[in-house]
């Protein structure tokens, strides 16, 4: 009985030091729940926003995963968690799957936009409304102009 107790802390232990490793390399956010998938673009949305001095609010924790309720409805992701500044919840389009690579990123970083700093539609091409072929392409762009408009509003 003893040892299966000891047994039981030295597993809890090791389980919680990896997991509070986990969260404090990225910052105190729980990204336990992102897609692995997705995953790569969420982190390299984390490391540009810290690159250039942009502070990403306190959202302990990040949920971004498909949903097939979206594969017919014509959005490619919606940012649940806009508004709701405890928590990034954000859903994708399987359809995402089959985009290339920049169209992945200009998606995953439209929903963080909407949903990290609550950003709406218009402000720049990475927020438009809607989805097109050129979004692959126009990512980079996109994402210096992003990166332009959140750092004069954090000097604001």
């Amino acid at each position: 009985m003893r040892q299966g107790l000891k047994l039981t802390v030295v597993l809890f232990m090791g389980a919680m030091s990896i997991f509070l490793g986990y969260v404090g390399a990225n910052g105190g956010r729980d990204l336990t729940f992102v897609s692995e998938r997705y995953r790569p673009y969420v982190l390299e949305f984390i490391q540009e926003m810290d690159a250039n001095g942009i502070k990403i609010p306190t959202q302990q924790r990040w949920t971004i995963e498909e949903d097939l309720l979206l594969y017919n409805a014509g959005l490619m992701g919606i940012a649940v968690g806009m508004n709701d500044d405890r928590q990034v919840n954000i859903r994708l389009s399987p359809r995402l799957r089959w985009s290339n690579e920049n169209a992945v990123r200009f998606t995953i970083w439209h929903e963080l936009a909407h949903d990290v700093f609550n950003i709406e539609h218009g402000e720049g091409y990475l927020m438009k409304r809607s989805s097109s072929k050129d979004d692959g392409i126009m990512f980079q762009r996109a994402k210096e102009e992003f990166i332009r408009i959140m750092r004069y509003k954090q000097i604001k």
